[in-house]
């Protein structure tokens, strides 16, 4: 990718060519947002451009506790976080959205870099960390990998959402039989256990595979272990 340029504190681009278009992305059923918490507006403002230029949709905060009250950490999209934001610090803010598992992953933008403080927040899970005035295809290229990582966060909790729905649905026998299989047993062992022949096993285990759309044994010892995890605790 061409060098883009800066963008200095006041949030004004040095002239030269524009990035390119968006890149492809899979579709989701909702839109990707880049969340941008920082004090300073023209901060804000330059990277809502650069956002807007990646067809994203783009939010700004002045605080933390703001961003923090307004968060669905269920959404796609990234967050761009400045270090020294009034209310709470933004190492605090990634350990909030890390407690609350959320989609977002973080880039660090901030003029307060430190090397101890970077080492913390790339091992606490920051995409990356850049500094003040950042470079427009440096921070393109970050906004792009954290909505790729985001997009595959978000998919995979949507998906585990709906084995949770799935499984409220399921009879307490189905849940017994489930629990058998996430345990490893075979169809004979699960006979002995329940107290019924083996081909009542088979049958059941084809009606459960009916009720939450898989289609092999596989899939469905899958299904079970995942029904021994915790919950997302995601609303609904």
């Amino acid at each position: 990718m061409k060098d883009n340029g800066d963008f200095s504190s006041t949030g004004l681009m040095a002239e030269s060519a524009g990035p390119p278009l968006a890149a492809d992305r899979k579709p989701l059923e909702v839109e990707e947002t880049v969340f941008v918490v920082d004090p300073d507006s023209a901060v804000c403002d330059a990277v809502r451009e650069l956002a807007l230029l990646m067809n994203r949709r783009c939010e700004t905060y002045a605080s933390g506790c703001e961003f923090l009250d307004a968060l669905n950490p269920a959404l796609p999209g990234c967050v761009v976080l400045e270090l020294m934001v009034p209310g709470i610090s933004g190492l605090e803010i990634q350990d909030r959205l890390a407690a609350e598992e959320s989609s977002l992953p973080v880039i660090f933008l901030t003029a307060h870099a430190t090397t101890s403080i970077a080492v913390r927040a790339m091992r606490a899970g920051a995409v990356t960390f850049l500094e003040k005035p950042f470079r427009a295809h440096e921070l393109w290229d970050a906004i792009s990998e954290a909505t790729q990582l985001s997009r595959r966060k978000y998919r995979l909790r949507t998906h585990r959402q709906r084995q949770e729905r799935l499984f409220d649905t399921l009879a307490p026998k189905d849940r017994e039989l489930l629990m058998l299989l996430a345990a490893g047993l075979s169809k004979e062992h699960i006979a002995q256990e329940l107290g019924v022949c083996v081909r009542t096993v088979e049958n059941r285990r084809g009606q459960l595979k009916l009720k939450l759309g898989v289609s092999s044994n596989a899939e469905l010892v899958h299904c079970a272990v995942a029904a021994t995890l915790p919950r997302t605790g995601l609303a609904e």
